[in-house]
């Protein structure tokens, strides 16, 4: 082959013939957040579609997260808490892409 690839994103133009590349495009945001509209759809649509599941699932089984629940300091701590570890998850994976794709250009 003439063309030998040079890093992890190396000459798309020869991606676009290698349908290998295509294949698994739509598993990836991709580096310029190419596939983010599609990302979301599917994460809404699993979001949407247990949210049916649940309340479908014993339908007569009462509600558990009330008003009560959702005004206490413990719940208040808990979503505080998740939203700081996924904040942190956040910038953990941009350092790690920034460290891993340093020195990486785009040759299109």
């Amino acid at each position: 082959m003439t063309n030998k690839k040079e890093g992890i994103f190396s000459n798309f133009a020869l991606a676009v013939q290698d349908e290998s590349y295509a294949k698994v495009a739509g598993w990836f945001l991709g580096p310029k957040a190419e596939n983010a509209f599609l990302m979301n759809k599917l994460l809404a649509e699993c979001i949407a579609d247990h949210e049916t599941f649940r309340y479908q699932y014993k339908p007569n089984d009462p509600a558990y997260i009330d008003e009560t629940i959702m005004g206490s300091d413990e719940y208040a701590n808990a979503v505080q808490q998740m939203s700081d570890t996924l904040q942190d998850l956040m910038a953990r994976l941009h350092k790690r892409t920034e460290q891993r794709t340093k020195g990486t250009t785009l040759n299109c």
